[in-house]
């Protein structure tokens, strides 16, 4: 049952705001912040494959919105981090990260009609929150981790190599323990004289 003065209000599919019913309140009209409303638009561009960004004032039907699946998406964000809508297992990362994706992700899901995960049964429900999306944004974080450990893999490497020579050059493993001895000698003669500055600094 309504008070006579209350009303529903129906939701607009549209960029400026979004809007909460309520029976006992005012209706609450929430702005998205104008980075998810111009990646929004850009995606949008993208999608109905035109040259530039729609206009942030630009008005959006629900039915186009409801339109979009998981490969819309995906595809677009191929194209921001591979530089090509359909990369393959060997494209290098070259444009967007993962936390950057993370973010766009975010934007369009703010304007999705639907806030349920994907059903990709039935085809409906919020394409950011998909399996094919969660697997993209998983194969850039991989391939950002792995650059990160390429540093130190390269100087594990480097070590091996080292150790490899040592063993087959003239000296062969007796030289290559020969090295560590006169290493473990130099570091506990460095601890000594740090040891013998501490305490002469004590007097």
């Amino acid at each position: 049952h309504l008070n006579s003065d209350s009303s529903i209000l129906l939701k607009p599919i549209f960029i400026g705001c979004r809007t909460s019913i309520t029976m006992s309140k005012p209706v609450v009209k929430v702005p998205p912040t104008p980075r998810y409303t111009s990646i929004f638009c850009e995606f949008m561009a993208h999608y109905h494959q035109k040259p530039s960004p729609y206009p942030k004032e630009h008005e959006f039907e629900e039915d186009d919105l409801l339109a979009i699946t998981p490969n819309d998406i995906v595809r677009w964000m191929n194209a921001k981090a591979f530089g090509t809508t359909e990369p393959d297992e060997n494209t290098q990362l070259v444009g967007s990260s993962w936390s950057s994706l993370g973010f766009m992700k975010k934007s369009i899901s703010f304007f999705m009609p639907r806030t349920a995960p994907w059903d990709p049964v039935e085809q409906r429900g919020n394409p950011t929150k998909s399996h094919e999306v969660k697997t993209l944004l998983l194969r850039v974080k991989s391939i950002e981790d792995n650059r990160k450990k390429a540093p130190e893999m390269l100087a594990q490497k480097q070590c091996m190599e080292e150790i490899v020579t040592a063993i087959n050059s003239a000296d062969g493993a007796s030289g290559l323990l020969q090295k560590i001895q006169n290493r473990n000698d130099e570091f506990i003669k460095m601890l000594e004289t740090m040891g013998t500055s501490v305490a002469s600094l004590g007097t």
